[in-house]
């Protein structure tokens, strides 16, 4: 399993080998302001009843996982959301693991020094009830929502493509459209935006029809892009720590006063890959015997405009006096469409726990096609 995770943050890095050739690294644009939203959901489902009396071939289980982030961040103040869940039912038995926080944070200076107050709740059907605990603390960095940066350059990217421009967009060109599109709330709808950016590519000379004015259908490509749901590239990170107390204790103990510390990391080495991170160590004053490290790592890529493909590893360690668990899980998810109406997708997951004799396997290929 370590080797397995070892893969996933190499591909990462590898992924990361085209930074140079951008003109503009996304991560190193800082809008305004960041308003980040992502939510990611799978789900999957299989029933098989044998020819069997005793039902011994009989296969009843299923499974979903969520993953949500919404993120806002100013010079003064910000805050964020964060759910990451997975349910699994086989055989009559329900299963689940889930870990949801919300912290609010206040920037001491204009820097990235912050005092923050948080929730953590967490979920297990191994617990007694759910896990509540409430934190604050100080934390030095930021997070960045690149994606007006990211979709700047893809209309570049498009409009290169179809030889709608004649060269690439300078820097200061680039930069000034992710502005215009980090400020899309200051229009009143999106076709005034989609006016103005045209107008910024225009005023380069770079268009390549004798007009210089963009087309209807360079009008509409760049409608789409702005418009994309889900095309969502995310910087920076934040390390920060605190005491708390536990407002509610998931094996029904005796509430605790707690110490905390906590990692995270984002960033998008190029337009079609995204990575994060994420550490959270929790402990009561006894640090050795009552403690849960827990930790997620994603990666996204786009491969092509026709194959995407996602990976995960989560891992959790705890120790308390009445219980001792541990879980790593690898999830791998492949998405390949195609315009002849061709639809495959490929998922893959490995999970061991502490308790059991091996790890527990699930591949599930699902193809479509549509006729017309």
């Amino acid at each position: 399993m370590r080797k397995i995770a070892a893969l996933l943050i190499t591909g990462a890095l590898l992924a990361g080998l085209s930074w140079g050739v951008m003109a503009i690294p996304l991560c190193s644009y800082t809008p305004p302001e960041s308003r980040y939203t992502t939510l990611g959901l799978s789900f999957n489902y299989r029933f098989f009843d044998d020819q069997y009396r005793d039902n011994h071939s009989n296969i009843n289980s299923g499974s979903l996982t969520l993953g949500f982030i919404n993120l806002f961040d100013s010079a003064s103040y910000g805050y964020n959301t964060t759910v990451d869940t997975k349910i699994s039912y086989n055989k009559g038995e329900l299963a689940y693991d889930g870990t949801g926080s919300g912290s609010y944070q206040m920037y001491l200076t204009k820097g990235d020094l912050f005092g923050f107050g948080s929730a953590i709740l967490r979920l297990s059907s191994v617990y007694k009830n759910p896990g509540l605990s409430i934190v604050t603390g100080s934390g030095y960095g930021r997070f960045r929502d690149v994606t007006p940066l990211a979709k700047a350059m893809k209309i570049e990217e498009t409009l290169l493509e179809v030889k709608s421009i004649t060269g690439p967009l300078p820097d200061e060109t680039l930069t000034a459209i992710a502005q215009e599109i980090g400020k899309r709330m200051e229009y009143k709808d999106v076709k005034e935006l989609v006016g103005k950016v045209a107008e910024l590519i225009e005023g380069t000379g770079l268009v390549a029809a004798e007009s210089g004015k963009l087309g209807p259908v360079e009008i509409l490509q760049i409608e789409k892009i702005i418009e994309e749901v889900g095309y969502r590239r995310l910087c920076g990170w934040d390390a920060r720590g605190g005491l708390g107390y536990e407002l509610i204790d998931p094996l029904g103990g005796p509430r605790d006063f707690l110490t905390f510390a906590g990692l995270n990391y984002a960033v998008a080495a190029n337009l079609d890959s995204q990575f994060r991170v994420k550490f959270d160590f929790t402990s009561s004053f006894e640090f050795l015997e009552n403690y849960s490290l827990s930790g997620l790592a994603t990666y996204a890529y786009r491969a092509s405009p026709t194959l995407r493909y996602t990976a995960s590893y989560a891992f959790l360690r705890m120790k308390q006096p009445s219980l001792e668990k541990d879980s790593h899980t690898l999830d791998l998810e492949a998405i390949f469409q195609t315009a002849a109406g061709w639809n495959l997708t490929a998922d893959f997951s490995l999970k061991w726990e502490s308790g059991y004799e091996e790890l527990s396997k699930e591949l599930s290929i699902t193809a479509n096609y549509t006729v017309f």
